[in-house]
């Protein structure tokens, strides 16, 4: 970097004059690395062990993906099933008072 004298006192944004601007950018290690892949996969900090972030493997985390979403698909057919079976006995019941 170029130092230009009583330059930074007249300009705001000396940043964007002395060519600077990748403040914000990060350095990429394994274990940022693993946690974008990780959020990339829709997976939440209580999903996995963040302890092993240097030494797990794509593949596991891949795992925990699925795991992750056949769980969700349970729980939604689980849902489903027991709002099914309330209308279903709701409807009995409204049929069989209509006959007395």
């Amino acid at each position: 970097r170029v130092e230009l004298p009583r330059l930074r006192y007249r300009y705001r944004k000396q940043w964007k004059i002395l060519g600077g601007g990748d403040y914000n950018l990060s350095v990429n290690t394994a274990r940022r690395q693993q946690l974008e892949y990780a959020k990339a996969l829709g997976l939440s900090e209580t999903d996995w062990d963040l302890g092993n972030a240097y030494c797990i493997k794509d593949s596991e985390l891949e795992r925990y993906a699925m795991t992750k979403l056949m769980q969700l698909m349970v729980n939604a057919a689980l849902r489903i099933q027991l709002r099914w079976r309330l209308h279903a006995a709701r409807v009995r019941r409204a049929t069989q008072d209509r006959r007395w």
